[in-house]
């Protein structure tokens, strides 16, 4: 294991992969490497069958072939290096054919794979270059040989050089063009993974933005919907303001007739006043990209007491009863205005579809590490469908036992504020026996 993972160290160093090498550098210093492996393979045979010119040819190339490697793996100059390699490759192949019996040897053979390693190992623009000269080499030579048969000696001393001569050569081209052929497939599944992670992300990312598209989209109907209901139940609530000013200031009215109408005015004015604070609260979140929450422990009992009192008076209109029980040191993780804003809602909504007479009960209980608030009511409770687009954008008018008008955006802010603090909310309801808004956080 320790020598494989030496010998791979040794090859990444030598190739030159590291970021400061192109891809073209260390396409080059591997073709370098390979035809330094190929021609020291070649030169001890030629050696011990007695092809002086040949071996010295090889001593020559395994020169040039290092210079060409020294100016590419260290230097960087890829495409001078990738110019004078073919054009030596040429000239020597060429020298080769002439000092190695022209067709009889395996020179001919050599060719493809010097070819097969200028395609793989060299930039797309080359490729017709190197395609051109090989198929202009080769049946070139093969007419010198024709022609001239006094050019091309046959330097085999013996059976037993030539065959071993073709046998190394076959061997070696073999070698080459599996591992190059090898190296151009992995190189290709290495590209096709690549290419199929990237469009897998990009399917990924589409899906993403579809979805994120309809929820937008959905979003910004309801948005919308809500602008123009709120819109509606503003523009009627001010201009009745408007009608009950000018009969109180233009009209000789009764004292017990105007205190009704004033009466009339404030709780007209309370309620939009109400709408106005929720839809202030929402839509300052949502333009400036989220609302900020500062929890920390809250004791809950100062909170209901607050909200109990300022809707004291319009609970005693309708005789409605408010118990509350919740202990002094009942404490959860919140943030104290929007835990105020919740109670305020749920408390309005109790009081509005609760009839005359009615009781409403504010209490808790501590479990799974929770605190639950419930706020109970005996009004006119909700069927499913009421229920399920209770805290949803999905906006109608609807109207209390006392002809309270509402537009049910203080129950989508109720759920909104309510997952911001990490808690749940959730209802159980029944039809002309009542409601039960239960409001869990973390203790």
């Amino acid at each position: 294991m320790q020598i494989t993972t030496t010998l791979t160290n040794l090859w990444h160093w030598l190739i030159g992969t590291r970021p400061s090498f192109s891809k073209a550098n260390i396409a080059f210093n591997t073709i370098g490497i390979i035809t330094l492996m190929i021609l020291l393979v070649f030169l001890p045979f030629n050696l011990a069958m007695g092809l002086g010119n040949i071996a010295v040819s090889l001593i020559l190339l395994i020169t040039l072939q290092l210079v060409f490697y020294y100016f590419s793996r260290f230097r960087k100059q890829y495409s001078v290096s990738i110019i004078c390699y073919a054009i030596v490759s040429y000239i020597a192949m060429a020298a080769l054919f002439f000092f190695n019996s022209g067709s009889k040897g395996p020179t001919i053979f050599l060719f493809f794979l010097t070819f097969q390693l200028l395609i793989a190992f060299s930039a797309n623009r080359w490729h017709f270059v190197w395609f051109i000269a090989h198929f202009l080499v080769i049946p070139m030579l093969m007419l010198i040989e024709y022609f001239k048969p006094e050019w091309v000696p046959d330097t085999y001393g013996t059976r037993k050089d030539y065959f071993i001569d073709l046998v190394v050569s076959y061997l070696v081209i073999l070698v080459g063009i599996y591992w190059i052929t090898n190296y151009l497939r992995k190189n290709y599944l290495r590209k096709k993974n690549i290419v199929d992670e990237y469009a897998a992300k990009i399917e990924q990312q589409h899906r993403e933005i579809l979805v994120k598209n309809a929820q937008l989209e959905k979003l910004n109907q309801e948005k919308t919907k809500l602008f123009s209901v709120v819109s509606h139940d503003l523009r009627t609530p001010l201009a009745v303001a408007v009608s009950l000013n000018e009969l109180i200031n233009d009209f000789p009215l009764e004292e017990t007739e105007r205190m009704q109408l004033q009466r009339e005015l404030y709780e007209l004015a309370k309620n939009t006043l109400d709408m106005f604070n929720n839809l202030q609260a929402w839509s300052s979140g949502q333009l400036k990209g989220g609302v900020r929450v500062n929890l920390g422990k809250v004791q809950v009992k100062p909170v209901v007491d607050k909200v109990v009192l300022a809707q004291q008076l319009f609970a005693a209109k309708k005789q409605v009863k408010m118990n509350v029980k919740v202990h002094e040191d009942f404490a959860v993780t919140a943030d104290m205005d929007m835990l105020e804003l919740i109670v305020r809602n749920l408390v309005q909504n109790a009081i509005k579809f609760t009839p005359v007479s009615g009781e409403i009960h504010i209490e808790h209980v501590t479990e799974d590490g929770r605190g639950i608030i419930t706020i109970r009511d005996t009004g006119v409770g909700m069927t499913d469908q009421q229920i399920q687009n209770l805290f949803t954008l999905q906006l109608s008018p609807s109207y209390g036992t006392g002809n309270e008008k509402g537009s049910g955006i203080g129950l989508h802010l109720c759920k909104e504020f309510v997952l911001l603090q990490e808690g749940e909310i959730w209802v159980d309801s029944v039809i002309n026996k009542g409601s039960a808004f239960y409001v869990a956080l973390p203790v």
